[in-house]
């Protein structure tokens, strides 16, 4: 059939077979670089998620590295002042005593600095200035450590300061040649942090008191070496403040007999074994006791009578005053109401001292005036004393003695003239009268200046309406002065020491009154 066929046919089909060819060759080409061009695309596409997906992993594991190194030094150091902390501070002293164990002739010291009136700036100037004052000595601290080379020469000596907390830091001195070389830190910190601080405007003093432990003492743990350093800041305090004592072990047993003391208070508050005693006060008109003052007292079982000075303090700063204190209210009001009934001395009134942490009680109010019903006492009956620094301390003390005055119950400044405001004190807040301190009266009848303190006082006193009761009475001389002064009471060891509650029922019940001492005032 294809002989028959025309050649231009032939030529024909064959041309167009060719071009189908070619035309379906160049298709396949096309859609060969459509796809090689989808594929580059896609690539391309997919490098740039995986560099995208390279750049985010690289920003987080940044952002990670970051947060960790945050929280490790969270973990190590304040956040406030950027020192290390506590924690810290431990793991540096296991190593430096375990350094000084190993290398005789190398000494530690430990350097417990407490800032002595850091509480004071933050009631008057508030918490923000605290923080920056706290701040500002993180910095003078610093200051002073960078120099400790020229102190300690011995090789490789390094000190760390660290902020415990509050306004507690602590100094590791390692590499010392001798442990007197930490006293010589200790008062250049001292020197340092007893500059004016600048706290927008307001130009404050804060001194310190540091203690001081060394690693010569023989220390196995790092938390004796800060116990005993917190010791002797404690005795540092108590010798006056802004100094620095080094720790011994008299200091040891004296914490050790101070926790036996601490721990029989708590068992006999429990137990109600304490006592009160009672000091007269007497009317300078008559003679008669007009008031007692109602005294704590400790009969310990073993140990026979022990001051108030040697465990009111201790009571003070592990919160059992207020419970004590509370006791001693419930004792005292008993007596006095038993006395007014008895003696027919319907005007006696109940003087009691309140602390600190008992004016800040919120409760306390409400418990003076339940123990006042208790015992049938009206609440003009009760005198309430309180020190300046009970006072200053306590923020709310107004809207405190404000519930006092409503109640009926009347509230005296105690010690007057020895703190460092009182006149603003009187003006401020509602008290009702002022015991003017033994200092003054111990002096008024010896020298002219004495005297003309005590009849300014007399005068101010009568000039804001107040009552007032001159303590530390001793001599006759002493009662004839105030006499003339037109002071209206006293007490003192020249009427009577303070004396158990069967003594002062006696003195009552048989109208004892002190006419021998009675000295008419001067015309």
């Amino acid at each position: 059939m294809t002989r028959n066929m025309d050649p231009q046919a032939v030529i024909q089909r064959l041309a167009d077979a060719l071009r189908a060819r070619t035309l379906a060759a160049r298709e396949a080409a096309e859609r060969a670089a459509a796809l090689e061009k989808l594929v580059a695309t896609r690539t391309a596409e997919l490098d740039g998620v995986r560099l995208q997906d390279k750049l985010r992993l690289g920003q987080l594991e940044a952002e990670v590295s970051r947060r960790t190194a945050e929280l490790r030094r969270a973990a190590t150091h304040d956040e406030l002042t950027g020192l290390p902390n506590r924690a810290l501070l431990h793991d540096r002293l296991i190593q430096a005593l375990e350094l000084s164990r190993r290398h005789a002739e190398l000494h530690v010291a430990l350097l417990f600095v407490d800032l002595d009136r850091f509480k004071l700036v933050n009631d008057s100037l508030g918490h923000a200035a605290g923080d920056h004052l706290l701040q500002i000595i993180s910095g003078r601290l610093a200051s002073v450590l960078r120099n400790t080379d020229t102190v300690a020469v011995g090789e490789g000596n390094t000190s760390t300061a660290a902020r415990l907390g509050g306004d507690e830091f602590c100094i590791l001195l390692t590499g010392l040649r001798k442990p007197e070389e930490a006293a010589a830190v200790a008062q250049r910190i001292l020197d340092a942090l007893e500059l004016p601080y600048d706290l927008d405007g307001h130009l404050v003093q804060c001194s310190a008191s540091i203690g001081i432990a060394c690693s010569a003492t023989g220390y196995q743990q790092a938390s004796d070496m800060v116990r005993d350093a917190d010791n002797a800041m404690y005795s540092a305090k108590a010798a006056g403040k802004g100094r620095y004592v080094i720790f011994d072990r008299a200091m040891h047993e004296h914490a050790i007999a101070r926790l036996r003391v601490e721990a029989d208070l708590r068992r006999s508050i429990e137990l109600q074994q304490l006592g009160c005693f009672f000091q007269p006060i007497v009317s300078l008109v008559t003679g008669e006791i007009v008031g007692v003052e109602a005294l704590a007292r400790w009969n310990h079982p073993t140990r026979g009578m022990i001051a108030p000075a040697d465990f009111l303090p201790i009571a003070e700063e592990t919160g059992f005053i207020h419970a004590l204190g509370l006791w001693v209210l419930r004792d005292a009001c008993g007596h006095v109401a038993r006395w007014r009934r008895l003696a027919g001395r319907c005007n006696l009134t109940l003087s009691i001292n309140v602390s600190p942490r008992q004016l800040a009680a919120p409760n306390f109010p409400a418990d003076v005036a339940s123990i006042l019903a208790a015992a049938g006492l009206p609440p003009r009956a009760l005198i309430l004393e309180l020190t300046e620094t009970a006072l200053v301390s306590n923020t709310a003390a107004r809207e405190t003695l404000l519930c006092f005055r409503e109640m009926g119950v009347r509230v005296y400044l105690d010690n007057f003239g020895t703190g460092h405001s009182p006149l603003t004190l009187l003006h401020a807040l509602p008290l009702d009268g002022l015991k003017v301190d033994r200092t003054f009266v111990a002096h008024a009848a010896e020298g002219r200046r004495f005297a003309a303190i005590v009849q300014a006082l007399m005068q101010l006193v009568s000039n804001l309406g107040m009552a007032a009761i001159a303590e530390g009475v001793e001599s006759i001389e002493q009662i004839a002065l105030l006499q003339s002064l037109a002071c209206p009471t006293a007490q003192g060891y020249l009427f009577s020491p303070p004396q158990p509650a069967d003594s002062i029922t006696a003195m009552l019940t048989s109208h004892k009154r002190f006419w021998g001492m009675v000295v008419e005032p001067a015309a």
